[in-house]
């Protein structure tokens, strides 16, 4: 990578150059990608590029065994559930609420969960105040449709994209 930071120096060393013509930008610009293409630096965004790709590649696959697994693991608990449900059908279905069958003990566990029925009737003591979050899409728009927002503004950036 300090090849490339070498090449971007040059680069830029031969446009200060190059300013101090009199000449216009489309012919500096022409000059530099002349003189680049004339060294090993083409080669060198080339693979530069190449490693890029590829690299993007490898998230984009990493991302959809993330969701595999994902999946995978969704069906494995919903089957572990389902069983579960089973066995405790059958241990109220002979009335047991402990089995032992032999490599592992069975039993009922009880266990005590709040059910929230209606959250307007609740004491204010029980909620934790929630600080103000921003809405970024809603200022985006606002600030795309004209409006004056203060504090912030759309700020344009330029990427690099290998196609």
């Amino acid at each position: 990578m300090s090849y490339l930071k070498e090449i971007n120096e040059k680069a830029g060393e031969l446009y200060t150059a190059l300013s101090a013509l009199d000449m216009s930008e489309e012919e500096k610009k022409r000059i530099i990608i002349n003189h680049l293409n004339n060294g090993s630096a083409i080669r060198e965004i080339d693979k530069c590029s190449r490693i890029i790709k590829q690299l993007e590649e490898d998230s984009k696959r990493y991302e959809e065994k993330k969701r595999h697994l994902e999946e995978l693991k969704r069906n494995c608990d919903s089957a572990a559930a389902e069983i579960k449900d089973e066995l405790a059908e059958l241990l109220g279905a002979i009335h047991q609420t402990k089995l032992n069958s032999g490599a592992y003990t069975v039993f009922f566990r009880t266990t005590k969960a709040l059910e929230i029925k209606d959250e307007d009737k609740i004491p204010d003591k029980f909620f934790i105040p929630q600080p103000a979050k921003l809405s970024r899409e809603m200022l985006k728009k606002a600030i795309k449709a004209g409006e004056a927002v203060e504090g912030c503004e759309i700020r344009e950036t330029m990427g690099v994209v290998i196609k």
